[in-house]
């Protein structure tokens, strides 16, 4: 079955010398989706906190994010690792395990 998917390509650094650049993190996410035929065509919204500590959700491209998901306009998150979006394994898992299950989206 054919789905096109609507993702939400996370992109957080803490740091600006931080290696792992927004640069980097947008380039390597389009190659991922660039090679897998199930996402070619997939409509990309770029989510960015540049400079934001991952210890806690209150960042505003993730707030975007989030809002975004609860408009039903994203059903499929990428990000790097999930560190990208927070540090706080206990509230990031909750995200993964029920909060994004519930909403039916996809995290890659």
């Amino acid at each position: 079955m054919e789905r096109d998917y609507n993702i939400a390509l996370y992109l957080r650094v803490s740091t600006k010398e931080q290696g792992d650049s927004i640069e980097n993190q947008r380039a390597l996410l389009k190659k991922y989706i660039e090679e897998r035929e199930e996402l070619k065509g997939a409509r990309v919204v770029e989510f960015i906190d540049e400079g934001c500590s991952g210890t806690h959700l209150q960042r505003k491209g993730f707030l975007k994010m989030e809002d975004a998901i609860k408009n039903k306009k994203i059903d499929c998150i990428l990000v790097k690792d999930l560190s990208r979006l927070g540090r706080n394994y206990k509230e990031i898992g909750y995200y993964i395990e029920e909060k994004y299950p519930e909403r039916n989206i996809r995290i890659l």
